[in-house]
C-alpha cells in the first residue's frame, strides 16, 4: 500500500454509511482513517487487523493515531465484549455505539487470553456508559496471577450500566466493583488502608447478570457483599439488578449441577440494598445497533460486510433498551 503524503487534504465521504477494513496491519488502518472525513453516523467495521505490538493492544488498537482515538470512536459510550471458542481459536468480538457512529471488531487466535485482558484494560480510553462481557475463556480455570483486567472499573467512572453473561469470571467482576476491592490482597479490611479507597464506577445503578445455577449461586454472597458495602459508601445509587439463570450448551458441567442452595436466596438481602431486584427468565441481546449492522453483505461467495452479533448463545429477545 502506498503511504498517504504529509500535508494531504482529507477525502470527504459525507454520505458514506458503512465502512469495512479487513486483513491489514492495524498502523495502516490508522493511517487511512485519518486521511478520511468521515460522517457522523457511520458504521465502521475491522475484521482479521494484525496486532502492533503498541502499548494501546486490544479490540480497539486499530483505532489509534498518535495515541489518541481516531474519530469514529470519539463519543463511543456503549460496548458489547463476546469471547467464544471457535475450533482450536478463541475468538473476541466487540461493539461499540455512540453519538460518532458504530464500530465493529473482531480477533481471533489459538492463544489470546492476553488479548481478551488488554481489550478490557483498553476500555479506559472511552467515556462509557454501557458495558456488555459475554463468554467462557477456557483459561480462567487456571490461575493467572498479576492479571487483573477487572481494575478497568476505577476508571469506568460513568458507567451506568453493566452486563455479565456466561463469564467464568463473575466473582472477579463482582468483587471488583467492591469499593475496597484489592487484587492483589485477598483482605478487604477498611482499616488496612491508610486512604478510603474510590468506589469503583460510583454511577453504576443497572447490573444485569446471566449464568448458570452453579456460578449464580457462588457468586451470590459476593454479590450481596459487594452492594451492600457500596450502599454505605455512596448510598441507594445501584437501583436495579437482574439475575438470569441460563445453561450454556457448552457447559456441560452446568447442566448436571445439582446445588443444596440456591441464588434465589440472595434476593431477599439484596432488597435491603437495592430497590428493584428480579430474578427472569429473558433478558435482551446487547446494546442498540444500528439497522446498518444487522445483515451481512456478499458479494458472490465472499462476505464484504460481516454480522456483528454472534449467535452462539440461545435464549436472548430484543434488542436493550435504556435501562431507567
Amino acid at each position: 500500500m502506498h503511504a498517504f503524503g504529509d500535508g494531504a487534504k482529507p477525502v470527504e465521504l459525507p454520505r458514506l454509511k458503512r465502512f469495512c477494513i479487513r486483513t491489514i496491519a492495524a498502523a495502516q488502518v490508522t493511517q487511512i482513517i485519518s486521511h478520511l472525513t468521515l460522517p457522523p453516523g457511520l458504521c465502521i467495521s475491522v475484521v482479521g487487523v494484525e496486532q502492533n505490538g503498541t502499548s494501546f493492544d486490544g479490540i480497539l488498537f486499530p483505532f489509534f493515531k498518535d495515541n489518541t482515538l481516531i474519530r469514529p470512536l470519539q463519543d463511543i459510550t456503549a460496548v458489547e465484549i463476546d469471547v467464544f471458542a471457535d475450533d482450536m481459536d478463541l475468538t473476541t468480538v466487540a461493539n461499540g455505539v455512540g453519538t460518532s457512529g458504530a464500530f465493529h471488531t473482531d480477533y481471533s487466535e489459538e492463544d489470546s487470553e492476553d488479548y481478551f485482558d488488554a481489550s478490557i484494560q483498553s476500555l479506559a480510553m472511552l467515556n462509557l456508559k454501557e458495558l456488555w462481557i459475554t463468554g467462557r475463556r477456557p483459561w480462567e480455570d487456571e490461575p493467572r496471577p498479576g492479571i487483573t483486567p477487572w481494575r478497568v472499573f476505577n476508571e469506568l467512572k460513568l458507567l451506568e450500566k453493566l452486563v455479565i453473561q456466561h463469564s467464568t469470571s463473575l466473582s472477579d467482576i463482582i468483587d471488583s466493583l467492591f469499593p475496597n476491592y484489592d487484587p492483589s490482597s485477598e483482605s478487604r479490611d477498611p482499616s488496612a488502608e491508610t486512604e478510603t479507597p474510590p468506589v469503583p464506577s460510583p454511577h453504576l445503578h443497572c447490573l444485569w447478570i446471566t449464568g448458570s445455577p452453579e456460578s449464580l449461586t457462588t457468586a451470590s454472597t459476593h454479590l450481596v457483599a459487594c452492594v451492600s458495602e457500596r450502599h454505605y459508601r455512596i448510598g441507594p445509587s445501584l437501583r436495579e439488578i437482574r439475575l438470569r439463570s441460563h445453561i450454556d450448551i457448552e457447559d456441560d458441567q452446568a447442566a448436571h449441577w445439582s446445588g443444596s442452595t440456591s441464588y434465589q436466596e440472595c434476593i431477599p438481602d439484596l432488597r435491603q440494598y437495592v430497590a428493584d431486584v428480579e430474578d427472569v427468565s429473558v433478558l435482551p441481546v446487547g446494546i442498540e445497533l444500528p439497522e446498518a449492522t444487522q445483515t451481512p453483505y456478499f458479494r458472490g461467495s465472499r462476505m464484504k460486510w460481516p454480522r456483528w452479533r454472534s449467535e452462539h448463545v440461545s435464549g436472548w429477545e430484543e434488542p436493550s433498551k435504556p435501562c431507567e
